[in-house]
């Protein structure tokens, strides 16, 4: 007989797939009509009924619909402006109910972790940078901005995720939200004539085709780690085909930035299964790598990946001359204002007022972030901000290494493997791409942070459980 938590299990289940269906059905028949005020409205509407009705099912539908988040106002490179939906109506809407549920129980819920000192003090120096930010209103709302991308993909994602049930219920639905965002990433450049790079991938849902293969390498990073950690053999075949779908579409992006961050994290995926990993399947996998190339090249794309492999290490190449003027740029301006730097997400306007060095680099005209999340930061909050930042990921490290001595359990194993290579990928990525300002990007990495935390608290609770649980009574033959 089904149990109760299976019965459950599938309603939620069914639930968010109806819910995400009809969202994507409304939002795609307001695009054709040209009805962005009547998509506003029926996306408002559809959050209020999520988080009156089903507080901790909404924020599961926003984080599932994260890839289809879709801005609409404002252009691309302009701060402040345009609206996206549904995820700044769910944050609003999860912050509101948030307080009334700390008003009517009279206290707030938190998990201790050892994340939680750096986070604040990172928090408390973009606040205290706004001391010395020349555009305080910029400033103000990117701290809101980003405070609120902390809240949703940290906070909630401890207080909601507190059972294996609706982990792996997550975890499938942002399998099939990610999967069907590659393929429609795919069509787009297919659309388009031919496969090449800077071209209008997943539009509009995406402005940025550096973002879109970002996110596609956080999801690769979690369906590797479960396709080699405990996966049912008989559906590891399907977490494969995945596989294979993020990969190609992530090379199809012709982001350097992505190709590179894959590496480590591949590193760090054969090291933990090294004693997991069927040979066999691998040099399958690599055979079929061959083929692939062999195709790619044949067709003429793989000429195309080729030659954009050797822009990397070209400065003479103007993308890579012009991250030379904007890294340059941070840099000054953290020596002009080392303690609290410029001001919480100014970089851009004020790199136009004086820290342009070369005045040929394309994007001088533009307003565009330092392609170095590390030099921004230090820009933007100082010292304080990149040390506590650096604090964070490393107590993040550390707790995932210490999880991963003491636990056993494929299910808990996989989920922090898949965690740790997923923002191994999201560092180096950052290292020389701009992933922000971005829902889809930064919602995504605080949910990858709050895994450890999740995943200490669940094992706790399920060995408390195995302990507490009556020993079943040995029968004896006859």
């Amino acid at each position: 007989m089904e149990s109760r938590s299976a019965r459950t299990f599938r309603s939620e289940a069914l639930t968010v797939g109806w819910l995400l269906t009809g969202f994507l059905v409304i939002v795609a028949a307001c695009l054709i009509l040209n009805l962005e005020l009547l998509a506003m409205l029926i996306g408002a509407g559809l959050a209020f009924i999520l988080v009156t009705r089903f507080y901790r099912l909404s924020w599961m539908i926003m984080i599932v619909l994260l890839p289809f988040s879709l801005e609409i106002g404002g252009e691309k490179g302009e701060a402040g402006l345009g609206v996206t939906l549904p995820t700044e109506v769910l944050v609003a809407l999860l912050g509101a109910g948030f307080v009334v549920r700390c008003l009517l129980k009279m206290r707030i819920k938190y998990t201790r972790s050892p994340i939680n000192p750096p986070l604040i003090l990172f928090i408390l120096a973009c606040v205290l940078s706004l001391h010395a930010t020349a555009h305080f209103r910029v400033s103000v709302k990117a701290l809101i901005r980003d405070v609120s991308y902390i809240f949703c993909g940290y906070y909630l994602a401890t207080q909601v995720l507190t059972t294996r049930r609706r982990i792996l219920l997550l975890l499938v639905a942002c399998l099939l939200s990610s999967g069907l965002l590659a393929v429609y990433g795919i069509a787009t450049q297919a659309v388009q004539g031919s496969f090449r790079a800077y071209q209008e991938i997943a539009s509009p849902f995406f402005r940025n085709h550096c973002i879109y293969a970002a996110f596609l390498a956080l999801s690769l990073s979690v369906a590797i780690a479960f396709a080699l950690g405990c996966c049912h053999a008989g559906r590891r075949g399907l977490l494969y085909a995945f596989i294979g779908l993020f990969a190609g579409a992530i090379m199809l992006s012709f982001v350097r930035g992505a190709w590179l961050s894959l590496g480590g994290m591949l590193l760090f995926n054969a090291w933990v299964f090294r004693r997991r990993i069927d040979y066999r399947v691998v040099t399958a996998i690599f055979l079929a790598g061959i083929l692939l190339v062999v195709v790619l090249v044949g067709v003429g794309v793989g000429t195309k990946i080729l030659e954009r492999l050797g822009t990397i290490a070209d400065t003479g190449y103007s993308a890579n001359f012009d991250r030379l003027d904007r890294w340059a740029a941070a840099w000054r301006m953290y020596q002009d204002h080392p303690l609290a730097g410029v001001g919480y997400g100014t970089y851009a306007d004020r790199r136009k007022e004086g820290y342009i060095h070369y005045r040929s680099a394309y994007s001088s005209r533009i307003r565009m972030g330092a392609h170095n999340l590390y030099l921004e930061i230090l820009a933007e909050t100082g010292i304080l901000g990149l040390f506590a930042f650096l604090w964070l990921m490393w107590r993040y490290f550390v707790g995932a290494a210490r999880s991963l001595r003491h636990d056993s359990d494929p299910f808990r194993v996989s989920l922090i493997v898949g965690s740790v290579g997923a923002v191994i990928t999201f560092l180096t990525h950052a290292f020389v791409n701009n992933l922000g300002p971005s829902d889809k990007m930064f919602i995504t990495f605080w949910l990858l942070i709050a895994l450890v935390p999740i995943t200490s608290r669940l094992r706790g609770t399920e060995e408390a459980s195995r302990a507490s649980s009556p020993a079943v009574p040995e029968v004896s033959g006859p």
